[in-house]
C-alpha cells in the first residue's frame, strides 16, 4: 500500500480551545497484491455455444493485482483544546468523483498453458470519510496519540477481459468497500 495526500484547510471559526475548519484534499492509494489460486476454474467454448462440455482447471496459477484509487474531496472538521495537554479533533470528506483503476494480470508458474486472462477496469463513483483524533501530553516530551479513520465507497464501472491480447468481454460491476484505520501510539518528542 503507497498512500499519498494533501490537504488544504481554511479556519472559519477560532476561538479559545474551540476551531471550526473547512478543506479540500486529494488522496491517491496504490495496493498491489498476489493471489495464489490452486486451480483455477475456466468454461470452455463448449460452454459459450451451449455444447455439453466440462470446464478446464488450469493448476497453479498466481494473479497479481493492482488498484489506483483517486479520491478528490471536501471535508469539515471540529477541534477541541481541553487545555495544554489534551486536544481532540473530527473530520468529515466526502467525495462525489472517487475513480478506481485496476489491473489483474496473471503469473503462471506451469508453462504448459498457452494463453492468458487479463482484466483491465475502471470504476466512478462516491466516497465519505470519517476521523477523529485525540492527543494527550501525560509527562513532558511524551505523548500518546489516537487516530480512528473510516471510508466508505461506492463505485460502478466496466472491467474488459482479455485473452492473451485480444478482447473477449466486458464485466459490469458494482463494488462497495468499507476501511477501518486505527493507530495509537506513544510519541517523545526531543
Amino acid at each position: 500500500l503507497l498512500m499519498v495526500g494533501i490537504d488544504l484547510k481554511y479556519r472559519l471559526y477560532n476561538t479559545s480551545g474551540f476551531t471550526f475548519s473547512t478543506g479540500l484534499g486529494y488522496i491517491q492509494k496504490h495496493l498491489n497484491f498476489t493471489v495464489d489460486e490452486m486451480y483455477y476454474y475456466t468454461p470452455s467454448i463448449d460452454d459459450f455455444l451451449g455444447t455439453p462440455s466440462a470446464a478446464t482447471a488450469i493448476p497453479m496459477m498466481l494473479r497479481q493485482y493492482s488498484y489506483i484509487y483517486d479520491i478528490p474531496y471536501a471535508e469539515i472538521m471540529a477541534e477541541y483544546q481541553l487545555n495544554s495537554f489534551i486536544r481532540f479533533s473530527a473530520n468529515i470528506g466526502y467525495s462525489p468523483y472517487l475513480t478506481i483503476e485496476n489491473d489483474a494480470s496473471p503469473m503462471p508458474i506451469d508453462d504448459s498453458f498457452d494463453g492468458y486472462f487479463n482484466n483491465n477496469g475502471d470504476a466512478d463513483g462516491n466516497a465519505i470519510m470519517l476521523s477523529v483524533e485525540g492527543e494527550y501530553i501525560f509527562y513532558k516530551n511524551w505523548i500518546m496519540n489516537f487516530n480512528a479513520e473510516y471510508i466508505k465507497t461506492d463505485t460502478s464501472g466496466t472491467e474488459d477481459r482479455y485473452y492473451s491480447g485480444l478482447w473477449v468481454f466486458d464485466i459490469e460491476q458494482e463494488v462497495e468497500s468499507e476501511e477501518i484505520y486505527i493507530l495509537v501510539e506513544v510519541v517523545y518528542e526531543f
